[in-house]
């Protein structure tokens, strides 16, 4: 099922965060707002907010598996103020290329991804979408070659399906 929605907000509370890592809340807000650096603790927030189990590894398929239905695995994604790509972090970055083949495996394997928005840290959108719909947006060119999505194109397609529900 093609499907994209907002599902919760983590309400995070900043200057408990920065007192735990005895920082700065500036410095934890430039954490919390690059993926790259926070996407452990989101999703072991999410983990534990909808009640499912993390990855054991960083190598494995998928960030979180259903406690409930044995093999629903689901990929968790931090978009940030450009936008969120859906290829795995060992394919993103300098130096690093960009596998089609990993990209389509994975993507296949998945229930679907949790996108978290980072840009409005401590309160935090947390966005599901099936990977139905990424597939088709890869296949159709909606999403670029390197499974980018700009952070327009997303927040379009949020309001697409939005409007979608409300009219059916």
């Amino acid at each position: 099922m093609n499907t994209i929605e907002h599902v919760l907000d983590l309400k995070l509370k900043l200057p408990e965060i920065a007192d735990a890592f005895r920082l700065s809340e500036t410095v934890v807000t430039g954490l919390f707002t690059s993926g790259a650096s926070a996407h452990a603790f989101y999703e072991a927030i999410l983990a534990k907010r909808l009640k499912m189990s993390a990855a054991e590894s960083d190598s494995d398929s998928y960030s979180l598996v259903s406690k409930s239905n044995e093999g629903v695995t689901y990929g968790v994604r931090c978009m940030h103020q450009h936008g969120v790509s859906f290829a795995r972090y060992s394919n993103i970055g300098a130096s690093r290329k960009f596998s089609e083949q990993d990209f389509i495996d994975r993507t296949q394997s998945l229930t679907g991804y949790y996108v978290i928005d980072t840009e409005n840290f401590p309160i935090v959108p947390v966005y599901f979408i099936s990977s139905a719909l990424v597939a088709m947006m890869y296949e159709d060119q909606l999403i670029n070659r390197a499974a980018y999505l700009s952070r327009g194109n997303f927040f379009k397609l949020v309001k697409y399906f939005d409007e979608q529900t409300l009219a059916a």
